[in-house]
């Protein structure tokens, strides 16, 4: 008795590319539905992700620095790149995540600078600094 196939179209048996046809169905599926796609994941104008995201970059790069003015800084820094890069960015799936990682990015490497600082001042020593003498008050007036 002969057996049957599962499947009845395989390279061994036909000579035809599986792996290509579902390939190419997967591809007209999602060109199909690229304009529902675009209708539930509208890109944001710049302005538009800048007034929602700055306040929550403000906070995130003050939560990994431990400071708010840096926090304010770094978040500034990376709306500026942000800015930037905003041709290549506004095409992306989530312009907001590309925007977290570059804060996390930046307040990460102000972070380590700071460290690595610290680390030399404590290995130099701190340096004897001369005050001028001070002179005594006169206590006759």
């Amino acid at each position: 008795m002969a057996q049957v196939n599962a499947h009845p179209c395989s390279c061994v048996c036909c000579g035809v590319d599986v792996e290509t046809e579902r390939t190419q169905q997967r591809r007209e599926v999602a060109v199909a539905n690229e304009p529902i796609e675009a209708a539930l994941h509208p890109v944001p104008s710049f302005d538009a992700l800048f007034v929602a995201e700055y306040p929550k970059m403000v906070a995130l790069a003050a939560a990994v620095s431990g400071s708010r003015s840096h926090g304010e800084d770094i978040a500034q820094d990376a709306m500026g790149r942000l800015n930037r890069h905003w041709a290549k960015v506004q095409g992306y799936d989530k312009p907001g995540a590309w925007l977290r990682r570059t804060t996390i990015n930046l307040a990460l490497s102000q972070r380590r600078r700071l460290v690595s600082e610290a680390k030399a001042v404590l290995r130099l020593g701190s340096p004897v600094v001369a005050l001028p003498p001070v002179e005594p008050a006169d206590a006759t007036v």
